[in-house]
């Protein structure tokens, strides 16, 4: 099993065996945790990086389109819409949204995703709680 050290600027260098296993680049992000004890690094990537997509002008503009509405979810969710089956379908093609959580990215979803926010902001929703006594004695309050 290769390994590496930490140098005075604790720093590590992959061992090429491991680079050429991950197909890393040099500029490649990886996203560092710790389970059990072990360091796990794992390569972050937008999309696929082996992948190019190529889009019709009238797909461009789709995916525009739903760019700009998830950035509008992302920053202001009571102002937003959820995103057309087309947009949904063009920003997976290109690995803006996964498409196995499309879902989220839907109208529907935002809806109920606005109106949880807006019941948050009117102080409608309560919690949390340490223990199950203090739920109990919230809904009899």
């Amino acid at each position: 099993m290769p390994s590496t050290r930490i140098n005075p600027k604790r720093q590590i260098t992959i061992p090429q065996e491991i680079i050429d296993k991950a197909q890393l680049e040099e500029g490649d992000i990886l996203e560092a945790s710790v389970v059990n004890g072990k360091i796990i690094l794992t390569p972050k990537r937008l999309a696929d990086k082996f992948s190019i997509v190529k889009l019709s002008l009238a797909d461009q503009k789709i995916l525009k389109s739903a760019q700009t509405k998830i950035n509008k979810i992302n920053d202001d969710i009571l102002n937003s819409k959820g995103l057309t089956k087309k947009e949904i379908e063009i920003a997976a093609k290109v690995g803006i949204i996964d498409l196995e959580q499309a879902y989220f990215w839907t109208e529907e979803w935002q809806k109920t995703m606005r109106a949880s926010e807006q019941d948050a902001r009117d102080g409608l929703i309560s919690g949390p709680y340490k223990t199950a006594q203090e739920l109990i004695q919230s809904l009899h309050a």
